[in-house]
């Protein structure tokens, strides 16, 4: 008899673990509005004749939009795949990022609104003039020059899960790669986003 107990009290258990799972689990759509930090940093060594340095760091708005699907297997783990369209400037021109994206998502705890975490990697390309800038750069011959306009970002952050449904990050977006590097003996510049911060909202079906 305690035995059955037993065995009815774990199946429910399980019962409402996977059902919880299953509400989080689905189709989702969102929004996020934050800043870029861009960065161009450059040194020149003449030798005998001096060196000098600058660094400079721009912060510009980003909008974007997402969509993909999330699965849940169980109360705290989870996995998310998803694309995602950035709008924001590079300096004056214009910059549009579409990418590509696989998180882990780690809750902290098996209610309904639980807060958490996700990590995960990305592949982006950049659109918009700011292509068009790079590319034109490409063209030159300078020894030494590397044009990127896509690459590998790492994607980190905190997130609140209201009623299963809704979900609140506070997240950022690591580029490893640089939009324009130059490396001579004399020269060496780069260019490229250091991070972009950003508070996102999506809704899951």
């Amino acid at each position: 008899m305690k035995r059955s107990l037993f065995s009815i009290f774990f199946v429910g258990i399980l019962g409402m673990s996977a059902l919880q799972a299953n509400e989080k689990s689905g189709v989702f759509i969102g929004a996020d509005i934050g800043f870029a930090m861009n960065s161009g940093s450059g040194s020149v060594d003449a030798g005998d004749y001096g060196s000098a340095k600058s660094v400079t760091v721009v912060f510009n708005m980003s909008y974007g939009v997402r969509a993909g699907y999330q699965q849940y297997f169980g109360n705290y783990n989870g996995l998310r795949l998803y694309g995602n369209f950035n709008y924001l400037h590079f300096g004056s021109d214009a910059m549009m990022k579409y990418g590509a994206n696989l998180d882990y998502l780690l809750n902290f705890s098996d209610s309904d609104s639980p807060w958490g975490i996700f990590a995960g990697v990305g592949y982006e390309w950049v659109g918009g003039e700011a292509k068009d800038s790079l590319s034109k750069s490409k063209q030159s011959a300078i020894e030494g020059r590397t044009i990127a306009t896509d690459g590998l970002l790492v994607n980190v952050g905190f997130s609140k899960i209201i009623n299963n449904h809704n979900r609140i990050e506070f997240g950022a977006k690591i580029p490893l790669y640089n939009y324009d590097k130059i490396e001579t003996p004399i020269v060496k510049a780069t260019t490229h986003t250091l991070a972009t911060v950003y508070v996102a909202y999506s809704y899951s079906f």
